[in-house]
């Protein structure tokens, strides 16, 4: 009787150890290959290509029925991957226009799982809708996805008479990245009458670990960056008219020149920008909250803030730090790195305008308040 006891009690730690993940190559690219917004795939030759899919969803033991081919290079300053997403019903593939990072299950995408840092503890998702807009997150198999997650890489997208076709360019200063194997994982979702999934290279929903069954791949350029400076010169011009004191007031107009430089190497990335119009980056998200006892929170999209994000935002009961506070600096600079041991963000403002100062003053009356709880603000310099 000791036997099939014995036998049943195995099973369990049998089922999850983890698989034996798949290691290959991918080739370097001479030079980089088109991302125009197209399907033509004809620059891509020379890269990787993968075509080998497993059912993850609803269950990882049915057939594949959307024949999908991947071509993965690296290239000069980038990732590139080209994914040719075929589908026996094109015109029940669900593409629009969306904004970023909206992943409510309605669309059809294909994209990247990247763990460039090789610890296996959280990946970079880069996920892309049929029509090229883009998604991504940091994930874990703890934690789950973070969609607060944002970075700099081009994507683009074609419907075509069979399927889709989308390109992915992800760069190199984009990533903290060592030196070494990175686990990567191609993903493909198929919103039907139920949500489907595929992946490479094919997992097993009796692993309990989700990371520990991604590919391993070699191969990465990490000693070449790409161009280490990055010099972006920029002029901003408005024009304003305030009614409401004098409502024949005249316009004022304003002119600003600024300045965008950005410096990379294989662990540090560091970036500066003086005079800056933050006020020109689209905020991306509905800013109606209906009967809320927080403040509204605009996920950032402004460039110079974009690396090191995911560093800086604390999750838990209170957010530590809130970029969009930053307004209208004078300047900016921001270093972000990576060691073996742990990664950092430093970022230093420092404002040109003038803040208000919510020191109660009391003006007139001997020095006493008008009514009970009033405050009277001033402006004070910068400090």
């Amino acid at each position: 009787m000791r036997l099939p006891a014995l036998a049943l009690a195995c099973l369990p730690v049998l089922a999850s150890q983890p698989p034996n993940p798949p290691h290959v190559a991918i080739p370097r690219l001479a030079q980089a290959p088109s991302m125009a917004w197209d399907a033509d795939l004809s620059s891509w030759e020379g890269c990787l290509l993968i075509t080998e899919f497993g059912m993850i969803m609803p269950d990882d033991r049915g057939q594949n029925r959307w024949p999908t081919c991947v071509h993965v290079g690296w290239g000069p300053d980038a990732l590139y991957v080209a994914i040719e997403a075929l589908d026996p019903e094109p015109a029940k593939i669900h593409a629009a226009r969306h904004m970023r990072d909206t992943n409510t299950g309605d669309f059809d995408f294909v994209g990247v799982d990247l763990d460039p840092s090789g610890k296996g503890q959280t990946i970079t998702r880069f996920f892309v809708t049929p029509l090229g807009g883009q998604i991504d997150e940091i994930a874990s198999d703890t934690a789950g996805e973070n969609a607060s997650y944002d970075c700099l890489w081009d994507s683009t997208g074609v419907l075509t008479a069979s399927g889709y076709v989308v390109k992915m360019r992800i760069p190199y200063s984009s990533l903290r990245r060592v030196p070494g194997e990175w686990p990567f994982r191609i993903l493909r979702i198929i919103p039907r009458e139920r949500r489907y999934g595929i992946a490479w290279p094919r997992m097993s929903k009796d692993v309990q670990c989700d990371i520990c069954q991604m590919a391993r791949v070699s191969g990465a350029p990490v000693d070449k960056p790409g161009s280490p400076f990055l010099l972006i010169p920029f002029a901003t011009f408005n024009r304003t008219q305030s009614l409401d004191p004098d409502p024949g007031a005249a316009t004022r107009s304003q002119a600003r020149l600024g300045l965008d430089l950005r410096y990379t190497t294989t662990a540090l990335t560091l970036e500066g920008t003086y005079r800056p119009d933050f006020a020109t980056a689209d905020a991306d998200v509905d800013p109606l909250q209906i009967n809320s006892r927080f403040k509204v929170y605009y996920p950032e999209r402004r460039p110079f803030f974009l690396e090191g994000m995911d560093l800086l935002g604390v999750q838990g009961a209170q957010r530590q730090f809130f970029s969009r506070s930053i307004q209208n600096p004078l300047y900016g600079v921001k270093a972000s790195g990576q060691e073996s041991f742990a990664s950092w963000t430093v970022l230093e403002c420092q404002g040109s305008g003038r803040w208000l100062d919510a020191r109660r003053q009391w003006r007139g009356r001997g020095g006493r308040p008008p009514y009970p709880g009033h405050r009277s603000f001033r402006e004070v310099p910068d400090r």
